[in-house]
Parts: structure tokens; sequence; C-alpha cells
């Protein structure tokens, strides 16, 4: 028997508490024209609207807020912040990039797709090689083998990159039930510690595979597709949910089928159905096939368990 933690995004926590549990409220940018920042994302983002939060200029996404403080020069891009980008879930990752093609005021961020590219040519992570065991990117060795082999780029959704406005970079990804602001990109030099301290302090929903005494780990290979020639290192890496509301399932597979048992009543909003398929050995992504404007939902083993891959 497997033990399961089921994620919901951004839907509100419903557990008896001292303190209310922690809410993503929102993300503070500098900007030369924070009007004008904020048009540009209502344009790129229709399901956002122009607000005022705490008396400063606002873009509204969901439950989540992009605040904006008007500075004199443009805010430096460098050297590096804890901050590398943020971004948005969006319905048709492809019908967004061809809108994005025809904006004067969009620039789009190609990525590299191997270590001996010299120019960056893929617009969305799909038009090059898959990943493996859920990794979103092939090592230099990695590279070689699948151009051997004569493999093929899988098209359809994925995930891309845009610059917006003061220099900020923006990755849009989909192909997904609703557009919605989705998450925070950050650097850190050790990931698993940064998310025990988001977990113990801040009661963000996360797991984390080492304890706070070995929470410090060895920084992968190099991998593409990558905003950057050298690559990205892509492990370790965490994410951590906040406004995520936790339920335990059991659970049970056989090769690549799996059944799911509540334990307990799941009051938040969910779909009368769902597809599901493996996200490498230990996450299932479930997208709601009935309902509109569902969230996707995340299933992540907790514990040791085996499973065939390839699935």
């Amino acid at each position: 028997m497997n033990r399961f933690v089921l994620l919901l995004p951004f839907l509100p926590l419903a557990a008896a508490q001292t303190l209310p549990a922690p809410h993503f409220h929102h993300l503070h940018l500098n900007s030369t024209n924070p009007d004008k920042a904020i048009d540009f994302y209502t344009r790129q983002f229709p399901s956002t609207a122009k607000t005022v939060v705490a008396g400063l200029p606002a873009l509204k996404s969901g439950a989540v807020y992009l605040l904006f403080t008007r500075v004199k020069s443009p805010p430096p891009t460098g050297p590096q912040s804890p901050i590398w980008h943020f971004g948005w879930h969006v319905t048709d990752v492809r019908k967004n990039l061809e809108s994005y093609r025809r904006s004067s005021e969009v620039k789009l961020l190609p990525m590299y797709t191997s270590p001996d590219q010299a120019r960056p040519d893929a617009f969305i992570s799909s038009d090059t090689w898959p990943g493996l065991g859920g990794v979103l990117g092939l090592t230099r060795e990695q590279i070689a083998e699948a151009k051997a082999k004569g493999s093929q780029p899988q098209g359809g959704p994925g995930f891309a990159y845009m610059q917006g406005p003061d220099g900020a970079i923006i990755e849009y990804q989909g192909n997904f039930p609703a557009e919605r602001f989705n998450h925070v990109h950050m650097y850190q030099e050790d990931p698993y510690c940064a998310g025990l301290w988001y977990r113990n302090h801040l009661g963000a929903a996360g797991d984390v595979p080492r304890g706070e005494g070995d929470c410090k780990a060895e920084r992968s290979a190099f991998s593409w597709p990558a905003l950057v020639a050298e690559g990205t290192r892509r492990a370790p890496r965490v994410n951590m949910n906040f406004d995520a509301t936790q339920f335990q399932y059991g659970g049970t597979w056989s090769s690549c089928t799996f059944k799911l048992t509540a334990n307990g009543a799941v009051t938040a909003p969910a779909a009368a159905s769902y597809d599901g398929r493996f996200m490498g050995n230990d996450r299932i992504e479930l997208r709601p096939t009935s309902g509109s404007g569902l969230p996707v939902l995340t299933l992540q083993r907790q514990g040791v368990g085996t499973r065939q891959t390839g699935c």
C-alpha cells in the first residue's frame, strides 16, 4: 500500500489552527511605469485585471496580486537575485505563442536545445527532445543518445518564456483548464534546505526528500532546453505550494494503472472525473475531464515504493 498527498493548488486551507494558514498574497515588483506594465499583463493574460492594493497599483490574477512600486530608473536585472521568473498557466500554449508572435510589444525568449547550439530556436519546450524520468530536460549525454535513436519532439503542450516589462522573465505553460497565476521560480543555494524553511515557518506544502541534517545536495549536470547556452541545473529542486489543501489517500498500482481510496471527505471543489498520468516515479497529475475552470490536481507519493517506468 502506497500513501499519497493530494495537492489542490490555490484553494483555501480548511484546518483548525492557532493562526490562519499563510496565503500567497502577492509578488512585489519595481517598475518605471506601473500603469503601462499592468496594461501589458492584462493584454497578455486576459483573466487578469487592474486594481489597487494598499494604495499601490496592482494586477489581480485570481486570489494573487502583482504589486508595483514606481522607480525612477529601470530596476537592475543583475547581479542574480533569488527570483528567477514567475509564470502563468494558460489553456493553449501554442495559441498564446501565435498571439504573442503577432504582438509588437512581446519579446519572446527562445530556448537552447543542446550545448552545441549557436542560437536558441525552441519557443516551446515540447519542440525539442522530451525529458526522462519526470525531469524537464536532457543532459549532454542524453541528447547524444536521443539523436542516435532518432528521437523526435512530441510537440503539443509545454512551457515557454517571454520578457515582460522592466526586464522581468515570464513563463507561460499549458495546456491547463483555466488561465491563472501559477508560480514564482526562485534560485537557492540549497533548495531542500529552503523548502524545509518554507514548510516549517510558513506552512508551505511540498515533499522535501531530506531532513534538516542532510538537506544540502550535490547539483545535477546541466541540461536543456534552457534560456542560456550553458544549460540549466534542474536538481536538486522542490515545489512548495501555498493555499493547497492536503488529503491523505490510500493508493495501489499495477503497471501503469493506479487506484485511490479517500480517507475522509474532500470538501474543496473537485471534478466528477479526471485523467491521470505519472510525472516521474513519485508524482501523478490529475486533469479534470468534467466541469469548468477546475484546477489540475497533484498526487505526491509519500514513502518508498516502486512501479513500472515508461508509462
